[in-house]
């Protein structure tokens, strides 16, 4: 039940800050040429940079035998923790098959990363037998 309601109110939480700021092709927050592409990518201008240490569910990915797809959620809870501040990132890793630099980010002086772990927005995996 409080795994709900923190939902919701993270839901709630998410509206504000989605509406302060304009919004591109896939309704994720941008502003000056940053833009949030899903839950653990960002964009400045061109340039995909991918939070360092989290993995985020994709879009389509589905959880729980495909009755829940939480990838939306967390494109929405990234862009409520960043609510139009600015986001500084440095760079620590590269990844070859994206093609794309790896880096710990900030909105202001929040960890994003830690902010995403800390929500819990994730897909359990059951043992393979």
């Amino acid at each position: 039940m409080k795994f709900w309601l923190a939902l919701i109110a993270l839901w709630t939480a998410a509206m504000p800050a989605i509406a302060q700021t304009d919004s591109d092709t896939n309704g994720t927050g941008t502003s000056h040429g940053f833009a949030v592409s899903d839950g653990d990518t960002v964009k400045f201008g061109r340039q995909r940079v991918r939070l360092f240490g989290i993995d985020a569910p994709e879009k389509g990915q589905p959880c729980d035998g495909g009755h829940w797809y939480p990838g939306p959620l967390a494109t929405k809870a990234l862009v409520a923790f960043i609510a139009g501040r600015p986001v500084s990132c440095h760079q620590v890793d590269y990844e070859h098959k994206n093609n794309r630099p790896v880096a710990v980010c900030f909105a202001g002086k929040d960890d994003l990363q830690a902010l995403m772990v800390g929500l819990g927005l994730y897909c359990l995996q059951r043992p393979v037998r």
